[in-house]
């Protein structure tokens, strides 16, 4: 959509034009369907693990005050950057 309106709006060459060239062989079409419904699938997996981590701490929220939960997290988070430190990241 954003590339019709800069065509529309600006010009009819595209704003971002790829160099001509050739199209790739009908033998990469199955690799190609097979990457994008493994994608899809782990795209299922993952949006239903989220989900249900979500449900998890909702049900968390319900039976911990808000103070125990936080320091269950930062305890959580401590002992990941003690013993990876490069996990959390340190902003440098």
């Amino acid at each position: 959509m954003t590339d019709l309106c800069v065509r529309v709006w600006l010009s009819p060459v595209a704003e971002l034009a790829l160099p001509g060239g050739s199209s790739p062989p009908l033998s990469t079409l199955a690799p190609v369907l097979l990457v994008g419904a493994l994608g899809g699938a782990l795209g299922v997996f993952f949006n239903a693990s989220l989900l249900a981590t979500l449900a998890v701490v909702d049900g968390w929220k319900r039976r911990l005050p808000a103070w125990a939960l936080g320091a269950a997290m930062g305890a959580v988070l401590g002992g990941v950057a003690w013993f990876v430190p490069a996990l959390p990241g340190g902003g440098g």
